[in-house]
């Protein structure tokens, strides 16, 4: 990841998702979230919950998630529950929306739709 002038963008992108924070714990995410890219993903969670009360997700552009990725918001929703930043998952994607209701998990996570 590397920061713009400003302090506020970051970005890190491989061949599969791009993921910018845009704003102090605030994340866009897009492409496909995956073994290879899920690392990256869980780093920048963590580092983004040391400094902020709450951490936001936009989803809408994910395309794929797999179950690492999955792994990747549960543990940071385990750790919103256990007294760290909140975790809201804004404007997820159909198939965020499919794979959460598929795993059971959907009641588990804030979710930010839109209107």
């Amino acid at each position: 990841m590397t920061t713009s002038p400003d302090g506020y963008i970051s970005r890190m992108s491989d061949t599969r998702m791009q993921l910018a924070e845009v704003a102090p714990g605030e994340f866009l995410v897009s492409g496909e979230v995956d073994a290879h890219s899920s690392e990256s993903f869980a780093t920048a969670l963590v580092a983004a919950g040391e400094s902020s009360t709450a951490v936001i997700v936009d989803m809408s552009g994910v395309t794929f998630m797999d179950s690492s990725g999955l792994r990747v918001l549960v543990e940071a929703q385990q750790r919103a529950e256990a007294g760290g930043p909140s975790l809201v998952l804004r404007s997820p994607s159909r198939q965020i929306t499919r794979l959460l209701d598929l795993a059971g998990l959907t009641e588990n996570f804030e979710i930010d739709a839109p209107a």
